[in-house]
């Protein structure tokens, strides 16, 4: 995540980042399996170490046959 650390990410690149989609992250906050920020103005950011610990998360999970 090299230029990415220390700064709070949109979702739209944590989607980039992750394979999926701007809606699976959305889906993802509402459900509570994904840390978020909400800034002043209601915009949702994720911290880079919440995007680090799903990538170790989804590392582990065996892919569906």
């Amino acid at each position: 995540m090299g230029s990415t650390s220390g700064r709070l990410l949109n979702l739209a690149e944590v989607a980039e980042e992750l394979a999926v989609s701007y809606w699976t992250i959305r889906r993802w906050t509402r459900e509570g399996r994904i840390r978020f920020v909400r800034l002043p103005g209601g915009t949702l950011r994720i911290p880079p170490e919440e995007v680090a610990r799903l990538k170790a998360t989804t590392e582990q999970e065996p892919v569906p046959a």
